[in-house]
């Protein structure tokens, strides 16, 4: 900036100086490096610029090093969130139908391993933040090369972030044609299993390997004290090993109050092994974990149906790991009756309520939301009995929602509790109602937690035309934003609106 510049700029009100900086920071970018050219115009603008781009870091693994190098001293603290967008190598027409050969997850797993451990060795001496001041680290893995073949809607949404959906998305409004990988004009064919398993590759996770370079100078993957979230949204397919993986990120984040997960749905028996040692004892030994969702994702185009077995065992797994816990969120992982099968009334599955043994209670939790299938005509009797019995082990509760729902059917209960109203509701397309039986049920739940104020009964039918997908369900959801990031609900009604679009054959 010139002087002369400078004494123009310098002679404007103060109110008037911030709205011009608000207003340049806010407005989108021309290019990448257009908000770093701001900083170097005069020292009040760099001290203006620099936390703001600072507050939000993405990284591919190669900038890893270079990020140690610029974040450093006063720009430390500016940080708020750090994305490891780890990208894997391209693959052409050769490969996109093949599964992946161990040689090639052997490397995957190397350079995924590399780039984590260099990270974290950086982040190592960043030391903690007060309360409340940690950063949230998201973790994400894709090839470019997966939104060319088998996978086109990933192209729209490849540069969408936690915190903004990219506006003027790539062919927004065309159909994708590309007869060779299933994409034709007037339909999408579901891809055979070898194109699938490539869009999953490794199909069982990224691993650590500790042949990896930085894994053989490390020793063991460093200690990180600043991180407070780990998230891991369903902007890729690829997920990450709970037993080779997450479970050594938690072991070295002992800060981490929160683990926001969005997998993808993979049919193959790998998936309820992660899922099993994920909640039996990935979440088992973390103990600073005190909010933890879950939200696994399904697309027509890649699955002819998403449906998980009742399992008891994961219910199990997941409810010892959750007695420290203030919020729970699940998703379609598993459902609502494998997490109160303690209270589940005795019928000819083998469930048994056991009200004679000591039971833990949930003494912190405070909001609760599961998927179930039970809200039906058939099960919803047995359900609320459960949820209600369970209610009564959670003293703090404020919130419960059980949901469920496909285009132009929905159902969802919600227990909900403020400092002077108790209410609960329930909303369906169908007309169901509250019988005096579940109504009974709850008001004991809310003598339980709040002898003084009457409980209110509210039952609200829903215009099954309104129920447009699985995106239209979730946002009736109070939980939503608990369950899901809000960029991840515009996904999901942007990958349903294309679907409808795309007859499967």
């Amino acid at each position: 900036m010139s002087d002369s510049l400078r004494l123009l700029w310098s002679a404007l009100p103060a109110e008037l100086r911030l709205i011009i900086l608000n207003n340049l920071a806010e407005e989108p970018a021309e290019h990448k490096y257009q908000r770093s050219a701001y900083t170097v115009v005069c020292k009040e603008w760099q001290h203006f610029f620099e936390p703001v781009l600072f507050r939000r870091l993405i990284l591919h693994q190669s900038d890893v090093k270079k990020m140690g190098e610029i974040v450093r001293d006063d720009r430390i603290a500016y940080v708020k969130w750090v994305w490891l967008r780890f990208e894997l190598p391209p693959y052409d027409c050769t490969h996109c139908e093949e599964h992946g050969f161990p040689e090639e997850n052997q490397r995957y797993n190397q350079l995924f391993t590399n780039a984590v451990w260099e990270l974290f060795a950086i982040l190592r001496s960043w030391g903690p933040r007060g309360r409340g001041g940690g950063i949230t680290l998201e973790l994400s893995a894709h090839s470019p090369s997966d939104a060319l073949h088998h996978y086109k809607p990933l192209q729209r949404r490849i540069h969408d972030t936690a915190w903004a959906w990219k506006q003027n998305r790539p062919g927004e409004g065309q159909r994708y044609h590309d007869p060779k990988h299933g994409w034709e004009s007037t339909r999408r064919t579901i891809p055979q299993r070898g194109a699938l398993e490539r869009l999953f590759v490794p199909w069982d996770g990224l691993k650590f390997d500790r042949r990896a370079s930085f894994a053989r100078k490390l020793k063991r993957l460093p200690r990180v004290t600043i991180i407070n979230t780990i998230y891991i949204r369903r902007q890729f397919l690829r997920r990450f090993s709970a037993a080779f993986a997450l479970s050594t990120i938690f072991q070295s984040t002992p800060a981490v109050t929160d683990f926001r997960y969005e997998p993808w749905f993979e049919p193959c028996f790998m998936s309820y092994q992660d899922y099993n040692f994920l909640l039996s004892d990935v979440f088992k030994r973390a103990k600073h974990l005190k909010r933890i969702s879950i939200y696994e994702s399904c697309s027509g185009f890649l699955h002819e149906m998403h449906r998980h077995h009742p399992s008891s065992v994961l219910g199990r797994a997941l409810e010892q790991s959750s007695f420290d816990l203030e919020g729970l969120h699940i998703g379609k992982v598993l459902d609502s009756r494998d997490f109160f099968y303690r209270f589940w009334p005795c019928d000819e599955t083998g469930y048994e309520i056991q009200s004679n043994r000591r039971e833990r209670k949930w003494e912190q939790l405070r909001s609760l939301s599961f998927s179930s299938v039970y809200l039906n005509p058939l099960g919803i009797d047995n359900l609320m009995s459960a949820a209600s019995s369970a209610a009564m082990m959670m003293p703090r509760l404020e919130i419960m929602e059980l949901w469920i729902g496909i285009t132009g059917n929905m159902c969802i209960f919600r227990y909900r509790r403020r400092a002077d109203s108790i209410k609960i509701e329930l909303l369906s397309t169908r007309h169901a109602r509250i019988t005096s039986r579940m109504e009974k049920q709850w008001a004991r739940v809310a003598e339980y937690h709040n002898s003084r104020v009457n409980m209110e009964v509210e039952n609200i039918d829903v215009d099954p035309g309104q129920i447009k997908g699985e995106a239209c369900i979730l946002q009736y959801l109070v939980c939503q934003h608990m369950l899901l990031n809000e960029v991840s609900l515009l996904q999901i009604q942007e990958e349903f609106q294309e679907l409808a679009s795309y007859p499967s054959q």
